[in-house]
């Protein structure tokens, strides 16, 4: 049985309809017809009808796009992201010091590198 089919199956169980199971988990009737019926979605959606559908984190991974899919072979989270939002992210730099201590620097509103921590 596909995750999906047992999507389905659960739902028949509790006698509730998309509307229903929508509802519960937050999102709207078309995206979780969606959802069963094969699209994927982001996985603050899947979080919520994991716990919804009372599906295990292998299960719900299968909801997730392939880059986002910690078991697959194609995992790559920044996969789409741009290099601008990746350059806004804190940037771990090298101390150069004997120890090889790390500091962590982010961009702050202007552009200027600035100490995380």
């Amino acid at each position: 049985m596909t995750v999906r089919e047992k999507m389905v199956a659960f739902r028949e169980k509790m006698h509730a309809d998309l509307d229903t199971m929508a509802g519960k988990c937050g999102i709207s009737r078309i995206l979780l017809g969606m959802v069963e019926n094969g699209e994927v979605t982001h996985p603050e959606i899947v979080k919520r009808i994991q716990e919804q559908y009372k599906l295990t984190d292998i299960e719900a991974e299968e909801l997730l796009p392939v880059n986002r899919r910690p078991h697959h072979p194609e995992y790559d989270p920044d996969r789409y992201v741009s290099d601008k939002d990746k350059e806004r992210r804190i940037t771990i730099v090298s101390n150069k010091s004997k120890e090889s201590e790390f500091l962590a620097y982010k961009n702050d509103m202007y552009g200027r590198k600035t100490k995380a921590i």
